[in-house]
């Protein structure tokens, strides 16, 4: 028991973790988000002006299933979560944001409150009944959209989606030739929301978990797998060995031998 030569890779793993969080933290946010911009500007979808793309920062397509669909993204650095079901005939759609991430495990989840151009609250509380059955969420229905689509002029159906973090603008797609009210595009499966994160909504600043947690569970924005798996690695296989030397010892103290 008197050989501790284990915990060098115990000193290694915090060490490199340590110092890799300083120096990431150390980069300004302009020159970790400044690929994503040049992205953005010259990605132009073709289904609205292409001066949104550069009036925002960022930007996100969901299609609207028409049957229950539910999936994570992130827009602007920020991980959200679309949910979409059906109860009684009439469909359900909502969104939430996540406050807190580490690799795959998110907590401190936010529902998001939608709102239309005159900053009216449209979207309703309703009691999710597939999935976490008992979660509250704020919700869309084709009547809603409809009922705003009616009421604009300019033939386009444009909502704000927000929370206590952030917000961003929700612009609805489809092919008005075809459909004539947004519900009708939503049961055909044609009907796409695409969201919109403005330069001053986008989170520009990781805490050292989110960092560590990008690096382990290989999501370190803008940086090639490869180079990311070369760095995770030799830390996973260190992790891997001081678990597996610590069982050993565990052992060996409480049941006498086996112990490393």
């Amino acid at each position: 028991m008197g050989d501790i030569s284990e915990l060098r890779g115990l000193l290694f793993g915090v060490s490199f973790l340590g110092v890799f969080t300083i120096c990431v933290l150390m980069i300004p946010a302009q020159l970790m988000y400044a690929p994503q911009y040049i992205q953005n500007r010259t990605s132009v979808p073709n289904t609205f002006d292409p001066s949104d793309v550069f009036y925002y920062a960022d930007n996100h397509t969901i299609t609207m299933s028409n049957s229950s669909a539910s999936g994570d993204f992130t827009i602007g650095g920020r991980t959200c979560n679309y949910d979409g079901w059906i109860a009684s005939n009439v469909k359900y759609f909502g969104l939430a944001h996540y406050g807190g991430t580490w690799g795959i495990f998110k907590w401190d989840r936010h529902i998001m409150t939608v709102y239309d151009k005159s900053g009216i609250q449209i979207s309703t509380l309703k009691l999710h009944m597939g999935g976490e059955l008992g979660r509250m969420e704020q919700v869309i229905t084709p009547a809603i959209l409809d009922n705003q689509f009616l009421g604009q002029t300019n033939q386009s159906l444009r909502t704000y989606a927000k929370c206590d973090h952030f917000q961003f603008t929700e612009v609805y797609i489809w092919n008005q030739s075809l459909y004539a009210l947004p519900s009708q595009a939503w049961d055909a499966g044609n009907l796409e929301l695409v969201l919109l994160i403005k330069f001053d909504q986008v989170n520009t600043s990781f805490s050292a978990w989110d960092i560590l947690g990008m690096l382990l569970f290989f999501q370190m924005p803008d940086i090639h797998w490869s180079i990311n798996l070369m760095i995770a690695l030799p830390l996973w296989v260190t992790f891997a060995y001081i678990i597996f030397i610590t069982v050993l010892r565990v052992i060996g103290a409480v049941f006498g031998g086996g112990g490393a």
